[in-house]
C-alpha cells in the first residue's frame, strides 16, 4: 500500500470503527483509493457543466465532520460503533465472511453505501441475540440469486437466512394513511420476494428485513403506523430504521430497530438528529 494513501489515513482517523474490521481482513486499499480519486475528478467535470447536486458517500460524511456538521458527527458516531461491536462479536473467521460487505461502504461513492450499513447493522442486531452465528454470505440459490446472510441457529444447529432489503422513502410522498402506507408496503416487498424466488423448482424460506431509510418525521409516520398494525407478508419482519438523539452538547444515543419503537426517547438525550 502507498504511504500517502488518503483514503485509508482519513478512515483510520475518522473511521476507526471499520478499521477494527478491514485491518484484519487485507483490503486492496491502493485500489480503493483509485476509485475515490477517480471520482473526485468526475465530480470536478459535473462541477464545470454546472452540476452541483451529488449524493454523499461516506468521504462525504467524513468531510462534513471535519466542518463540525452535528448530523454528520452523529452518524459517523454511529457507524464507529456499529463497526466496533461487530468486531467484538464475530471473531477473525468470520470477520473474512463480511469482506465484501465492508468492502462495499467503501467503494459505493454515492448514498447506495447505506444500503451495506443496512446489511451490517441488521446483521449486528441478529447476532446481539446470542441465537445464531454466521455461516455464510450471499447465499446462493438454484435460480442464481442469493440471500444476504447464512446463518446457523445455535439451540438446534438449524439453518436461517436472512435477506435485507433498504428502502429509501420518498419523503414528499409520505402519506399518514394506513391504507397508502400498507398498499406500499406490500407492493415493495412482494415484489422484492417474487424476483427472489422466480423460477425455483424447490421453495427456500427466509426471512426478509425491510430497513427504512428518511428523516425523522417520515420515520414517525411509520412508527405510529406500526404500533397499531403488523406485517402481513409470511416471513417478513416489521421494518427497521436508524435514528440518533443528541443532547445538543455531544453526547448521543442510537437506535436502530423495529420501526414502532425506534423513536422511543432515551433518558439522557434530548431529540433525534
Amino acid at each position: 500500500m502507498s504511504k500517502k494513501n488518503f483514503v485509508y489515513l482519513n478512515l483510520k482517523h475518522y473511521f476507526p470503527g471499520i478499521m477494527s474490521i478491514a485491518d484484519q481482513i487485507n483490503m486492496d486499499w491502493d485500489n480503493i483509493d483509485k476509485l475515490f480519486s477517480k471520482e473526485i475528478e468526475r465530480r470536478k467535470v459535473e462541477w464545470t457543466k454546472g452540476n452541483t447536486i451529488i449524493e454523499a458517500s461516506i468521504y462525504d460524511i467524513i468531510v462534513e465532520v471535519k466542518k463540525g456538521n452535528k448530523s454528520a458527527v452523529g452518524l459517523l458516531d454511529f457507524f464507529n460503533k456499529l463497526f466496533l461491536e461487530l468486531s467484538g462479536r464475530l471473531p477473525l473467521d468470520e470477520n473474512k465472511l463480511i469482506k465484501r460487505n465492508i468492502r462495499s461502504v467503501l467503494t459505493a461513492l454515492n448514498k447506495e453505501y447505506l444500503h451495506f450499513i443496512g446489511e451490517l447493522a441488521v446483521l449486528n442486531n441478529v447476532l446481539k441475540s446470542g441465537s445464531y452465528i454466521l455461516t455464510g454470505v450471499e447465499y446462493q440459490l438454484e435460480n442464481k440469486r442469493s440471500i444476504d446472510f447464512n446463518l446457523k441457529r445455535t439451540a438446534n444447529g438449524g439453518r436461517t437466512l436472512v435477506e435485507v432489503y433498504n428502502i429509501h422513502l420518498d419523503e414528499e410522498k409520505v402519506s399518514n394513511e394506513a391504507e397508502a402506507i400498507s398498499k406500499f408496503l406490500n407492493k415493495r416487498l412482494t415484489k422484492k420476494i417474487a424476483e427472489k424466488k422466480a423460477n425455483l423448482t424447490t421453495d427456500v424460506e427466509f426471512f426478509l428485513v425491510p430497513v427504512l431509510w428518511a428523516g425523522v418525521e417520515s420515520l414517525r409516520v411509520y412508527s405510529e403506523y406500526f404500533k397499531t398494525h403488523k406485517m402481513s407478508i409470511n416471513n417478513v419482519i416489521e421494518p427497521v430504521a436508524y435514528v440518533t438523539f443528541s443532547d445538543g452538547e455531544g453526547y448521543y444515543v442510537h437506535n436502530f430497530g423495529n420501526i414502532s419503537n425506534v423513536l422511543n426517547l432515551p433518558a439522557k438525550s434530548s431529540k433525534p438528529v
